[in-house]
């Protein structure tokens, strides 16, 4: 019925243009639509993803938040400081940065709501101290020499489905 294009022609358009990309580049790329490559792009978006889902809570409530990347990069640096082998148990670098990010977050949110100051601003000052803490905590240098436990969570497979896709839809459900 007209009633009902009307409603969903203007919400229809980004998987309009999705479609046409994927059309796109299975013509352009004969590997394209392969499951081992479907697979690959899955991976590499599903970090995003689990963000987006997180983000969206932010933006329903009229939020903003600008310290996202910055935060995720602190708390993988804190994980990550906790996270080489015959240290600590697989759960301590997970919880470590489960807790900066956490902790940040609840910062921001206090000073959001408890000290009336705008969300642009306050997450602003939040992603230059994050950036700053995890480059000071990393001296500048990558980590390395990670746990096989701990790079297998961003690498691994269960059941032939990369680790990170599982963790995607796990978030996705739960949310």
């Amino acid at each position: 019925s007209p009633a009902i294009f009307k409603y969903l022609q203007p919400r229809l358009g980004p998987i309009l243009g999705l479609f046409l990309i994927g059309t796109f580049l299975s013509f352009t790329s004969p590997n394209f639509l392969t499951p081992a490559n479907l697979i690959n792009v899955m991976r590499q978006i599903s970090i995003n993803g689990i963000l987006a889902v997180g983000v969206t809570f932010v933006l329903l409530t009229g939020g903003v938040d600008l310290s996202l990347g910055s935060l995720v990069a602190l708390s993988g640096v804190v994980a990550a400081g906790f996270a080489h082998p015959d240290q600590y148990p697989l759960f301590v670098p997970v919880l470590a940065g489960i807790a900066v990010g956490t902790l940040c977050g609840l910062a921001n949110g206090a000073i959001v709501t408890r000290g009336n100051i705008a969300p642009f601003i306050v997450t602003l000052g939040m992603m230059t101290i994050a950036r700053g803490l995890a480059l000071v905590l990393s001296q500048g240098k990558p980590v390395s020499g990670l746990s096989f436990e701990f790079t297998r969570l961003g690498g691994g497979n269960v059941f032939g489905i990369p680790i990170p896709i599982l963790l995607l839809f796990g978030v996705a459900l739960v949310s």
